[in-house]
């Protein structure tokens, strides 16, 4: 579509270099030639597999919807220039702003001070509250669309913003969003109204003080299945902030914290995060947390017909933990992944109780949304025939590699590495980043023939420096009982992340190490998981 580099728009926005490519498309860096100033400018691009009317539908759409965002003018919300429209193709442009995102600093540096994630939080709610007087909703609130600059906090990429009370993008069959900051009723499919935006902000909060969200998954099905159905984790890191994010976090979008009353316990809690110093969490970069896979609860399959939910009619309630874990998972066909899960450490923490409530609701509001959750499994599997514009990384261009009687599939300018002379065990790597698959055949049993793959990771992080376990899953693929490790480790002074899976084959014992250096994890996780899905024997 774009022709690069040095391209005019509108007779007046020379096209520089990418700032950076999304879900929805492409950000460059452009000189106004006119007033000789630097701008963003957005290229959007519709997802692929639009027919022409549905995309001509979206583009028009997205005319409008940026055309309304130029109108706001508050210091929390990027500034909207202009809007060129060529071969009917919108490009947005905006303010550019030299400063990094929260993402980038959650990549770089981890979990934020409380005090400063109240501070974010603040602003953030600030920008939202200006644009929901103005009749419009964000859609795509998250870490990655909040700039950090000197002097306030921006909140950017109102592109895929919707005029309140406007149609969805229904006729397109496109949900807008990112799916682990998506709002319960958004994922079903429901009209979304500036609750929804709230949502987000208390995920974006949570995700500012944990590392990650905590409904995120490998898949967009289980991300949204676990956004709809599975209970909140209490935030351990969030100190003062817990009670306002479990408030803006409430399933129920009539249960949920409205702006007012989300402002004033910020406030509140900004105070007191002030004042009361919180230890700092142990320094890690937990990249993929935009990608996702720290899990703080176990996601298990869900079965309709008994579907419970707390009652979002009491004003304060507390959430029961999840179920303990089991202490073998069974394993599941391969058609039914359970996603990552904290050990059962996690069922023993007490939930802190939910904030009260604004004010009174509708009677009828608790039946109808138990309703619409027993209705979400049905919605969950309908999303896969759904042209959603979410960003996922691909595999690339592929290359095919065998060594010890397996295949794998590996992205191209991998090498293997190393060989074993006795044929126990194979590396590959990417010379350009440093990371690395090895396939190893040596016995992790110890010769145990009752260890199950999920048994033999007891004790495994002894060998690795500055070890965390991020997730452990069990699960069957093709008929043959695994077991997924993730974790993160340090080599080098540099933060690793590895994800290692176990199994029987043809009665050897196979592990498949995958390791990718934590700075670039979350533009490759669906690349690690693309690798360990592709072996084969």
């Amino acid at each position: 579509m774009t022709q690069g580099e040095g391209r005019l728009l509108g007779a007046r926005y020379r096209l520089d270099s990418v700032l950076g490519r999304g879900g929805m498309g492409t950000v460059w860096l452009a000189k106004d030639e006119v007033l000789g100033r630097e701008v963003a400018v957005k290229e959007v691009i519709a997802p692929r597999g639009l027919e022409d009317h549905a995309r001509e539908v979206l583009y028009k759409r997205m005319l409008r919807e940026a055309r309304a965002a130029a109108r706001l003018s508050h210091p929390g919300i990027v500034v909207v220039h202009d809007v060129v429209e060529e071969n009917g193709v919108p490009w947005i442009v905006m303010e550019y702003v030299r400063a990094r995102t929260l993402q980038d600093s959650l990549d770089s540096s981890g979990p934020l001070p409380v005090d400063r994630v109240a501070e974010i939080g603040e602003q953030v709610l600030g920008a939202l509250r200006a644009a929901h007087a103005a009749g419009i909703l964000h859609r795509d609130v998250k870490p990655a669309n909040v700039m950090l600059a000197d002097d306030r906090v921006i909140l950017t990429d109102f592109g895929v913003a919707q005029l309140e009370g406007d149609a969805a993008l229904t006729q397109t069959g496109i949900v807008m969003g990112s799916p682990a900051y998506l709002s319960p009723e958004r994922a079903q499919g429901l009209k979304p109204g500036p609750a929804s935006d709230l949502w987000a902000l208390g995920m974006l909060m949570y995700a500012a003080c944990e590392g990650t969200p905590p409904f995120e998954r490998p898949e967009v099905l289980s991300t949204l299945a676990a956004v709809m159905m599975e209970p909140l984790p209490e935030p351990s890191r969030a100190g003062p902030l817990v009670r306002v994010i479990t408030g803006l976090l409430d399933k129920d979008p009539e249960a949920r914290l409205d702006a007012a009353t989300a402002a004033e316990m910020l406030h509140r809690a900004h105070a007191e995060a002030r004042a009361v110093p919180v230890t700092p969490a142990p320094r890690f970069v937990p990249e993929s947390q935009r990608s996702g896979d720290t899990y703080e609860s176990l996601f298990r399959p869900i079965a309709p017909a008994v579907v419970t939910m707390p009652d979002p009619g009491r004003a304060a309630r507390p959430a029961p933990p999840p179920p303990a874990p089991p202490s073998v998972p069974t394993p599941r066909n391969a058609e039914t992944r359970p996603a990552y899960g904290e050990q059962s450490s996690y069922a023993e923490r007490p939930a802190a109780p939910s904030p009260p409530t604004a004010g009174p609701r509708p009677a009828g509001g608790r039946t109808s949304w138990r309703v619409h959750l027993a209705l979400a499994v049905a919605a969950v599997m309908l999303v896969a025939g759904v042209g959603y514009a979410f960003r996922d990384q691909i595999l690339g261009t592929e290359q095919t590699q065998e060594a010890l009687g397996y295949t794998l599939t590996l992205p191209e300018g991998w090498r293997q590495a190393h060989l074993d002379s006795k044929l126990k065990y194979a590396t590959w790597e990417d010379p350009k980043t440093g990371a690395y698959v090895q396939l190893d055949l040596r016995d992790w049993s110890d010769g145990d023939a009752g260890v199950t793959p999920s048994d033999s990771f007891k004790g495994y992080g002894a060998k690795f420096e500055d070890y965390e376990q991020t997730g452990l899953r069990t699960f069957s693929l093709g008929g043959t009982a695994m077991a997924e490790l993730r974790h993160r480790f340090s080599k080098g002074g540099k933060w690793m992340r590895a994800i290692n899976r176990r199994f029987i084959s043809n009665d050897r014992h196979v592990a498949l190490f995958v390791v990718f250096p934590g700075k670039t994890w979350g533009k490759n996780k669906t690349t690690a998981q693309n690798i360990l899905d592709s072996c084969a024997s």
